[in-house]
């Protein structure tokens, strides 16, 4: 129950990533804005926006396998 409680509050930091991740992208600072998603991508995984985003920055550093997974959810 405690677990079911902190998800929200994870997934509103995700989201709160989501503006910066996008600019990295845009400059092509790919590696950092795979940095700044990954350690929420658990908390994320049902966040379409926030998977898209994680799947280009995984993409464009070499993760091809993890850029797949993201994209697929």
């Amino acid at each position: 129950m405690a677990a079911g409680l902190l998800l929200p509050g994870l997934a509103a930091a995700a989201a709160a990533e989501l503006p910066q991740a996008r600019q990295l992208l845009a400059e092509g600072r790919y590696a950092q804005a795979y940095e700044l998603l990954q350690p929420q991508k658990a908390a994320a995984q049902d966040d379409a926006a926030f998977q898209l985003l994680l799947g280009e920055a995984a993409l464009r550093t070499g993760r091809t396998q993890e850029s797949l997974v993201a994209f697929e959810r």
